[in-house]
């Protein structure tokens, strides 16, 4: 019986092009009164999808999403999101402050990719892919820190409030498709 219910299972997985299982997932949980909680992702995780901080600005957005691995240094990615080319952002000012760490950390590597408006996608997109020379498992809870001098509005500065998350571990269930 239970092997007749796993072949069908897996037949269907197989002509639907889908995949679910259990899993538990490790990652920073965003802090909600600093932003919009969002996935960063399409699909994956189910109860722990949001692992990013969005927030809503009238001339551009700003999202924030720190990538836990175990074994690696944090990276997180910031991306800024505007109808006009007139955001400038320096990678190299924004600080982790976490804490299981004494003072602020500055990134140790920080690489940007950039994409500009289409017929079909009128936002000029700017990721900044940042590394800190700090092992994720080392943490708990992070803040993402935005200097005064770390991002600009044509021309002028910026006061982008900080961005804090926690690190937790829940049981989850991670689904993926060919459609994703």
């Amino acid at each position: 019986m239970y092997r007749k219910l796993a072949i069908y299972l897996l037949i269907l997985y197989w002509v639907t092009g889908c995949a679910l299982y259990p899993t538990s997932r490790t990652y920073f949980e965003p802090n909600a009164e600093d932003g919009s909680p969002r996935s960063s992702m399409s699909c994956g995780y189910h109860a722990a999808k949001n692992d990013s901080l969005l927030r809503e600005y009238d001339d551009f957005e700003l999202k924030i999403t720190p990538h836990y691995q175990e074994g690696e240094n944090l990276r997180v990615t910031v991306l800024v999101q505007s109808k006009e080319n007139s955001i400038t952002i320096d990678p190299n000012k924004i600080r982790l402050l976490s804490s299981s760490q004494r003072g602020m950390t500055s990134p140790a590597e920080a690489k940007k990719t950039y994409y500009e408006p289409r017929n079909n996608w009128p936002y000029y997109m700017k990721w900044n892919h940042i590394i800190y020379p700090v092992k994720s498992e080392s943490l708990k809870s992070i803040t993402i820190v935005f200097n005064s001098d770390s991002m600009f509005l044509n021309g002028h500065a910026l006061g982008v409030k900080s961005f804090r998350f926690n690190k937790t571990t829940k049981k989850d269930i991670y689904y993926a498709s060919i459609n994703c």
